[in-house]
């Protein structure tokens, strides 16, 4: 009876009657998953006579110290390092009589796994449920004010147009207290390995390195760098980030002060650009075709607009084209629904478990005349 036994790299036959066992060729590999550095593995050889060994597969990177012997013996495995991303593998197979037998020999690649923060339910954040797919994934930095630890500001990153779909923060009194103005610390995001983040210290041609959560959002020096990092930046046309998109910007923090909390989402749409541009490093940067802001406020005392029917909250939202505007940035507003119906993402997701379905839903259908007051 011929019975085939697997066990990690190894793959051998062996034959059983009632008056003996007879163990044909086998390998064992000392190491079957070895790091991307240069290295090499014990080859363990077990055979009845003589043995032809080769590596298939491999393109020169792996090699054996000995192709052929006799018997069992310890043989050696030696590889180069592995210059690219992905992993990469060989067959080592040996030969001895009529038996022949194989074992995978498998190296890993440069390629960093990337994994999200940690999804909580803050009142601001959009839907994640796609994150961590090879192509969204969601971070977010913390801060501490008064000594009491909370969040800076969150965004879900888009690893292949190099440019954060949304950025979702809280903005109230506390946060904008200080007086640091613009820190103009540009520089790299701790949160991604540089290759998967643009590099933008220095301008960039196609516009300008136009903030998600803006710079005077947030006052504090430490917190206030965070908002130079390249993953809150994207290359947005000059005259819409100087004029009405600015304008809007102090708007939503002039808004906020009369509100406990406003909740903010930034984003731009890339789905459909064909329009790049080059960071410092020379990688390709996806260009926006828009930009929009979701609003959130909450009232305690809920004397704004509709708040005394939606358990203190209301809502607003605006999106623009990438080029310049006149006139006012309220004419280019519209209800959350709409917005979400532009952009395909669902805002505010924890909204309706706080307030209720039907309240969620009125928080984001109505256009509250407070926001044009």
């Amino acid at each position: 009876m011929a019975i085939l036994a697997i066990s990690g790299g190894v793959f051998s036959c062996t034959k059983q009657d009632t008056q003996a066992v007879v163990v044909e060729a086998t390998i064992k590999l000392g190491t079957t998953n070895a790091t991307l550095d240069k290295g090499s593995s014990f080859v363990y050889v077990t055979a009845p006579g003589d043995w032809k060994m080769s590596v298939r597969g491999n393109e020169g990177w792996a090699r054996l110290k000995d192709t052929e012997g006799s018997g069992n013996v310890v043989n050696i495995l030696s590889y180069d390092r592995n210059p690219e991303e992905n992993e990469r593998s060989c067959v080592l197979t040996l030969i001895s009589g009529t038996d022949t037998t194989s074992a995978l020999f498998v190296q890993s690649g440069s390629r960093t796994v990337i994994k999200s923060d940690p999804v909580a339910k803050w009142m601001e954040l959009p839907a994640t449920g796609n994150v961590d797919d090879n192509r969204y994934y969601f971070f977010s930095h913390p801060m501490a004010i008064g000594g009491k630890k909370c969040r800076n500001y969150s965004y879900c990153w888009d690893i292949d147009g190099l440019v954060a779909r949304w950025v979702a923060y809280p903005l109230n009194s506390a946060l904008l207290k200080g007086s640091c103005g613009r820190s103009e610390e540009w520089g790299l995001d701790p949160k991604l390995p540089e290759k998967y983040q643009p590099v933008m210290i220095k301008p960039v041609s196609g516009g300008d390195r136009g903030h998600q959560i803006p710079s005077a959002d947030r006052q504090i020096l430490e917190y206030n760098e965070q908002t130079y990092y390249g993953t809150n930046m994207t290359v947005q046309n000059s005259r819409l980030n100087q004029g009405v998109w600015s304008n809007l910007e102090m708007y939503v923090r002039d808004r906020s002060r009369n509100l406990d909390t406003l909740y903010v989402v930034t984003g731009c749409v890339v789905s459909g650009s064909s329009r790049t541009t080059r960071d410092n490093s020379g990688k390709s940067v996806k260009i926006p075709d828009g930009y929009f802001k979701a609003l959130l406020g909450y009232s305690s005392s809920r004397t704004v607009g509709i708040t005394n029917s939606t358990s203190g909250y209301t809502g607003i939202a605006f999106y623009f084209n990438n080029n310049s505007y006149s006139g006012s940035y309220l004419n280019e507003s519209m209800t959350i629904d709409e917005l979400e119906r532009k952009t395909g993402l669902d805002f505010f997701v924890n909204l309706p478990s706080a307030i209720g379905e039907t309240k969620a839903a009125k928080v984001e259908s109505t256009p509250d005349g407070w926001w044009k007051d």
